[in-house]
């Protein structure tokens, strides 16, 4: 799987460059949460909630047939435990909602 779209970099804009994540990494936690009750006079309850922190590369090419990427990165999200059924999809989801990926399309 991977994606295109114009891409700019070196001051050129790459027409169909081909963007594919080539590494994902991700580790269990907990985060804090705070519910809140209707009721004024309940004070609010602390829980922690299970997420995975994911963190990913992505490998920017003038085509798909380059071996030379013209651009590297690194982001990184959180999602809640059930997302992890498709952790690769949800780093392209991710990768997709990026400003510089905006009308990208899928490849």
């Amino acid at each position: 799987m991977a994606i295109k779209n114009n891409f700019t970099a070196f001051g050129v804009v790459f027409t169909d460059a081909y963007t594919r994540i080539t590494n994902v990494e991700y580790s269990n936690g907990l985060q804090e949460k705070w519910e809140m009750s209707e009721d004024t006079e309940v004070p609010p309850v602390k829980i922690w909630e299970k997420i995975l922190r994911v963190k990913y590369s992505r490998k920017t090419y003038a085509n798909a047939e380059q071996e030379q990427p013209i651009a590297v990165g690194e982001e990184h999200f959180v999602i809640d435990a059930e997302g992890a059924a498709d952790i690769v999809g949800a780093c392209y989801s991710h990768l997709k909602s990026l400003p510089e990926f905006e009308n990208c399309i899928d490849s």
